[in-house]
């Protein structure tokens, strides 16, 4: 999932009345697009009017897990408490930091991340080697591969209805199978060994389709 502000406003309700009982003022919560962090948590200072703000971020380059993105805004939580109260800790996950994480697991078995732990998901979203592609089978049982462009995706999906097919199923992958095949910005069938189909699946995620939206099957 990629949150919106206001599931990411929720969820530090929900979490600030069941960590902190209700005591964090509630943040300004930006989104962003950074790959190198899925959160960030930062403050300005302004030395006139001696006022303080703490907002944080949350990176939506990604399509993840809902767990990850609950586990990204409790660290980020945690940051903030930190830095909303102006306590001082050993380093940015410090004493501090970790006391924390090992009170919200001990009170209310919230498991908070150092860092972000998909590594593998990010790097496939990052890949310009993925593919989109469809299997589909033929009333015979014969498997078929559709390789599409991805600015053609949606149109495919559509036009592949048309098709006397008892089965369509769309995933994105990296495997070097699919490098065999092109890009097509129309329907196109390629027939697929058995053999080959497991192998390709196991480095694929299937995608499901809501209105205009392709996102990843959880």
């Amino acid at each position: 999932m990629r949150p919106t502000v206001e599931y990411l406003h929720d969820k530090f309700e929900y979490f600030n009345n069941l960590c902190y009982q209700g005591k964090l003022p509630h943040p300004e919560i930006k989104l962003n697009r950074r790959a190198s962090s899925m959160g960030l948590t930062r403050a300005t200072y302004n030395r006139q009017t001696r006022e303080k703000k703490v907002w944080i971020e949350i990176s939506v380059k990604f399509d993840l897990p809902e767990t990850e993105v609950v586990d990204t805004l409790l660290h980020e939580m945690i940051h903030y408490y930190i830095m909303v109260f102006d306590l001082k800790d050993s380093s940015q996950h410090g004493q501090l930091f970790r006391s924390e994480m090992r009170r919200l697991y001990a009170d209310y078995g919230l498991k908070v991340s150092l860092k972000f732990t998909d590594t593998n998901l990010v790097q496939e979203q990052l890949s310009p080697e993925r593919r989109y592609f469809c299997l589909s089978k033929d009333l015979c049982g014969t498997t078929y591969i559709t390789v599409v462009a991805t600015s053609r995706i949606f149109d495919i999906w559509n036009q592949l209805d048309n098709y006397n097919l008892i089965s369509t199923e769309w995933y994105v992958g990296i495997h070097k199978e699919l490098m065999t095949y092109p890009r097509s910005r129309g329907v196109k069938f390629y027939r697929l060994k058995d053999e080959i189909v497991k192998d390709i699946l196991g480095s694929s995620r299937r995608l499901i389709r809501e209105g205009r939206i392709i996102r990843i099957a959880r």
